[in-house]
């Protein structure tokens, strides 16, 4: 049995660019892992009603964001659909974009990970 693929352009896209009208750009939150607006609690309910119109989990939301932020980044694959999508919707800027590239490249080229 094949498992789904749940992140692809389209759903990446879709997170950020929602993430976006909810949050507005990473340059006006608070952290890598939260936005200015809403608290803690408010940004965690958030992100579970994604997940379910998403089809995924918290945690893959999470990491999903974690990796267009600088926060968290766990393979090649989602980072490039992450960084991706964030530019694309203008979550990120495009000198944040170069910076997690290169934070990136520098975090693989020290682990046994091959892209």
């Amino acid at each position: 049995m094949s498992r789904k693929t749940i992140w692809t352009t389209k759903t990446t896209g879709f997170l950020f660019k929602l993430s976006l009208k909810k949050y507005g750009p990473l340059g006006s939150w608070a952290t890598k892992t939260l936005p200015r607006k809403g608290g803690v609690a408010q940004y965690d309910k958030w992100i579970e009603v994604m997940a379910k119109k998403i089809g995924s989990n918290a945690k893959g939301v999470k990491i999903m964001i974690g990796h267009a932020t600088g926060a968290e980044w766990v393979g090649p694959r989602s980072f490039v659909f992450a960084n991706s999508a964030a530019l694309d919707a203008g979550f990120i800027t495009n000198k944040q974009f170069n910076q997690n590239c290169f934070a990136f490249a520098k975090k693989m080229a020290k682990s046994n990970i091959r892209m």
